[in-house]
């Protein structure tokens, strides 16, 4: 069974709060209960379905829009209402991800995980 991240360059699902999916994937935008020293977003994506499974923390790089890594690949995260679009990106690095993001030493904060 082939991840969906993976096997596709772009992925949209119906999404309800935190939670998206469709079929036998299932996802949650989740919030930290506390954040150490500034070193984690506030936000991470787990996977429930077909297993549970971290996926990464979300880098905010815009209004209900995140950038994050997994598996050396780098994906957009962008929550509308009623949907998720994930979409893989070519020739993104850590840099252009802090550059967005705006990550240096302040908080790394960003959204609602129930918006």
């Amino acid at each position: 069974m082939s991840h969906p991240f993976i096997r596709y360059n772009k992925v949209v699902y119906r999404s309800n709060g935190s939670r998206f999916g469709e079929g036998e994937w299932e996802f949650l935008i989740l919030k930290r209960k506390r954040n150490i020293r500034g070193l984690k977003t506030e936000l991470y994506l787990l996977q429930v379905r077909p297993s549970k499974q971290y996926i990464s923390s979300l880098y905010p790089v815009g209004s209900d829009r995140f950038c994050f890594e997994w598996k050396g690949l780098f994906f957009s995260l962008k929550r509308e209402r009623g949907k998720v679009e994930i979409v893989k990106l070519a020739g993104m690095s850590w840099g252009i991800v802090k550059k967005l993001s705006g990550l240096n030493s302040k908080n790394l904060g960003g959204g609602n995980a129930n918006s």
